[in-house]
């Protein structure tokens, strides 16, 4: 900008002096011409310079963004991994409990067995069955009368509360919780 004023107070020197000719002028005008370029080229900078500037913001807003969600996924993973160590540590309760119950009706055949081999074929063909009581008025009574059955450890009662369930009440939403329990 200094040179482009020296200019133009150094060419009104010399045309007012009248010592100008005019490939003098013609070598101002292209002076002057290459000044304006420069000046064009500087403005074309700083506006650039500020684009990046503008673009450096969002770049950084849009990363602290994902480092927010990476983070709220990390956490979100974590509590995925509490919940199936918990569902895992639950499977092999459940096993657990699985096998003993098997390992109860073996023993519980066995014992049949012999009871029916030291009667000498007494109880042939089927065990008879108790004849069923009518259905109570209310499935959710029924079914958590032997969920607390259960629960108390009278299985046996237990067993017999859920099947007795099922036979008046086959289509109803506890239907597979009760054949659940009984298993």
């Amino acid at each position: 900008m200094q040179r482009f004023a020296l200019c133009l107070v150094g060419t009104a020197a010399l045309v007012s002096a009248g010592c100008v000719s005019s490939s003098d002028i013609d070598g101002l005008r292209a002076q002057l011409s290459d000044i304006q370029r420069q000046v064009l080229l500087l403005q074309q900078e700083a506006s650039s310079k500020t684009e990046v500037a503008d673009l450096r913001g969002e770049v950084a807003t849009q990363t602290d963004a994902l480092l927010r969600s990476e983070a709220e996924m990390l956490v979100g993973l974590e509590q995925l991994s509490d919940q199936i160590e918990q569902l895992q540590a639950n499977l092999g309760d459940t096993n657990y409990r699985l096998a003993q119950l098997s390992q109860q009706i073996t023993a519980t055949n066995q014992e049949l067995q012999a009871v029916r081999s030291s009667l000498g074929g007494a109880l042939r063909g089927p065990i008879p069955t108790v004849r069923s009581q009518p259905p109570p008025e209310n499935p959710r009574a029924l079914y958590q009368s032997a969920y607390n059955d259960y629960l108390s450890g009278n299985y046996d009662l237990a067993i017999l509360g859920f099947r007795r369930y099922l036979e008046a009440f086959p289509e109803t939403d506890l239907a597979d919780n009760a054949a659940y329990w009984i298993g």
